[in-house]
């Protein structure tokens, strides 16, 4: 998935990688603990009064956001292994991505290098981490907005 050239160049004068890169430095892979247990309801109760998120219908663990920036629509997928995947939608640009492939995407442009890993993912390993990342995620959500062209800003 391939982000549009002069939307990245938007997005390498903001915070977005430094603040994305951050988080899962903040919550590395710590493979010497297991994966976490959790389920939807444990999720959604340890949420509430934190940030407003609903499960998806469907099998596996997907997450809507339900406050990010406007025009931006976040869904987070944890995975077995705890890490937290993003599905990022935006809408006023037509550009869907994740938070790891559009960072690593903004380092190759700035940088001319890959970042190592090439795709960094925060990893959970309880319900109240999960919840904290998910509030950081939804802030990055603000800080991809204004620098969204303006001209294209609302929601869809």
């Amino acid at each position: 998935m391939i982000i549009d050239t002069d939307l990245l160049q938007a997005l390498a004068a903001s915070d977005l990688c430094s603040d994305y890169y951050g988080l899962c430095s903040d919550y590395p892979a710590r493979l010497d603990r297991p994966g976490p247990t959790m389920n939807a309801k444990q999720i959604v109760e340890t949420a509430c009064g934190r940030i407003g998120i609903e499960k998806l219908s469907g099998p596996g663990r997907v997450y809507r956001l339900l406050a990010p920036a406007d025009g931006i629509a976040l869904n987070c997928i944890i995975g077995s292994s705890g890490y937290v995947e993003t599905d990022l939608k935006m809408h006023h640009v037509g550009e869907r991505s994740t938070f790891a492939i559009l960072c690593n995407q903004i380092h190759q442009l700035q940088t001319g290098v890959t970042p190592d890993p090439p795709y960094q993912r925060p990893r959970c390993v309880a319900p109240g981490e999960l919840i904290a990342i998910m509030i950081r995620l939804a802030e990055l959500t603000f800080v991809l907005a204004a620098k969204l062209p303006t001209s294209k800003l609302g929601n869809d």
